[in-house]
């Protein structure tokens, strides 16, 4: 099995992100968040996701690093620059983010006759800063 190519910036997201597939299908983003982002998947810069995905599931992991007090999280997904709604592990949409912890959103797109649809999950990683350790 082929290993992921994993695309890292060490900058903050901006406010509106294109997540562009084709590139990498694992991102990570290492600045600190300083807002909630918007983010935008596609294949390319020139071609849409709808166009690679006949026939077939595309999963996209993005990661954020959050290492301020402030909650920042992506609040809005975009597919080919249309607002798009994964139907969301447990039925619970992301509310806000984590202080201090990366947070990865994981989707699966996938389409059935022109329309896409997809899954989503948050998953939280690092050591929780309201734990107190023994």
């Amino acid at each position: 099995m082929a290993a992921d190519t994993l695309v890292t910036y060490t900058t903050a997201p901006a406010a509106e992100i294109n997540f562009d597939v084709n590139s990498g299908a694992r991102q990570i983003y290492n600045g600190v968040m300083t807002r909630n982002i918007t983010v935008n998947f596609r294949a390319s810069s020139t071609a849409s996701l709808s166009s690679i995905l006949d026939n077939k599931m595309v999963e996209v992991s993005l990661f954020l690093r959050n290492d301020s007090k402030t909650r920042w999280y992506a609040n809005f997904i975009k597919v080919d620059g249309q607002f798009h709604y994964p139907d969301w592990l447990n039925a619970s949409a992301p509310k806000s983010g984590t202080s201090s912890r990366v947070i990865e959103y994981r989707l699966r797109f996938y389409k059935i006759g022109a329309q896409i649809f997809s899954f989503g999950q948050t998953i939280l990683y690092g050591v929780d800063p309201t734990v107190k350790r023994v």
